[in-house]
């Protein structure tokens, strides 16, 4: 394999001409860049990353910013990510924030400073990204993508669930199903309620339902759950927050002899592995997280080609909401006749 002073020997130029042939330069004369090419292709050369991007001014990587990995949900959003990337001709770096707003901005601060293309950002906290960071990234000409429950910030494009319709399909399944004591309970993001919550009240405020068994928790959610179950008028069916506090829902139904689905319907979110680990399977709806990465990478490949990033007010932001899909299995069922 040559190397590019091996292939100015060849062609009997400069390296400096070889590296602008091999990445377009109109100064270097077609015939000359052709022979170039040429020889590069018959040398079996491959061009050096880090001098590509001085000679084209693109780094040919973007950030992607996640509170951990090492979770399905995420692990599967990074993998639509690092697919559509990888397609695409970019490198993709990932930096974990824990939940954690000054681990963002360090990240963000760290990303700029590599001179990324863009970044993908699911922060998954109510808080904002502080406005100084956004014209940090826009100054640099990054464009920043906002994906999952990432919350809205001025100006940025989004790619997430349509938690509308979420909503709409967990209350109206259950409804349809006969149950009018419904619950919900999920995490609450420094000290407020997740938006999948409010849509889920809202909801069942749009069908006459009360809302009295939402909880928005801010310890186990086990716990919560057990407290819900021990109400005098308990819920005939439950949402939970992901699939996994349904399976917890489930082995602790059956701990305190409640029968799922005859006497409790249990639903979760996300249709993750878990689903078919316990008995009986989880009806749960599925977010196709790998799509919402894969967009998000689509997205912003549109975007470069627009022109780069997009300062405050130069455009309308662009929101990208994955439909839904209900996935049934056993855990539902109508309520019991004297329930």
């Amino acid at each position: 394999m040559s190397s590019l002073r091996k292939l100015a020997q060849l062609a009997g130029v400069s390296r400096t001409t070889v590296a602008r042939a091999l990445y377009d330069d109109p100064h270097v004369l077609p015939e000359t860049a052709q022979r170039i090419r040429e020889l590069a292709e018959l040398c079996h050369y491959r061009p050096n990353r880090l001098t590509q991007s001085l000679f084209s001014g693109k780094s040919q990587s973007i950030g992607c910013l996640m509170p951990f990995v090492d979770t399905v949900f995420f692990s599967q959003i990074l993998r639509g990510i690092l697919e559509a990337a990888h397609q695409n001709s970019y490198h993709v770096t990932i930096v974990q924030t824990h939940f954690q707003m000054l681990h963002t901005r360090a990240a963000l601060q760290e990303l700029v400073e590599r001179r990324v293309e863009g970044i993908l950002i699911a922060t998954s906290h109510l808080e904002p990204i502080p406005m100084g960071s956004l014209l940090d990234m826009w100054s640099h000409d990054i464009v920043p993508i906002a994906i999952d429950s990432t919350t809205n910030m001025a100006g940025v494009d989004h790619v997430t669930t349509d938690e509308q319709q979420l909503a709409e399909i967990a209350v109206g399944y259950l409804y349809h199903l006969g149950h009018r004591r419904i619950g919900f309970v999920g995490p609450r993001f420094h000290g407020f309620p997740s938006k999948r919550m409010l849509k889920v009240r809202q909801n069942l405020r749009t069908r006459g339902l009360s809302t009295d068994y939402c909880v928005a928790s801010e310890v186990s959610p086990v716990v919560e759950i057990e407290q819900l179950l021990r109400k005098p008028n308990p819920p005939t069916a439950l949402i939970t927050f992901m699939d996994e506090e349904a399976a917890q829902a489930i082995l602790l139904a059956r701990r305190l002899g409640i029968r799922v689905p005859e006497d409790l319907s249990i639903m979760g979110v996300g249709n993750l592995n878990v689903c078919d680990l316990v008995d009986p399977a989880i009806t749960s709806i599925e977010q196709f997280p790998e799509r919402i990465g894969r967009e998000a990478v689509a997205l912003l490949m549109q975007r470069l080609q627009e022109g780069g990033s997009m300062k405050e007010g130069q455009r309308q932001p662009k929101i990208i909401a994955t439909a839904p899909k209900l996935i049934e299995r056993g855990s539902c069922a109508p309520p019991r006749a004297d329930r």
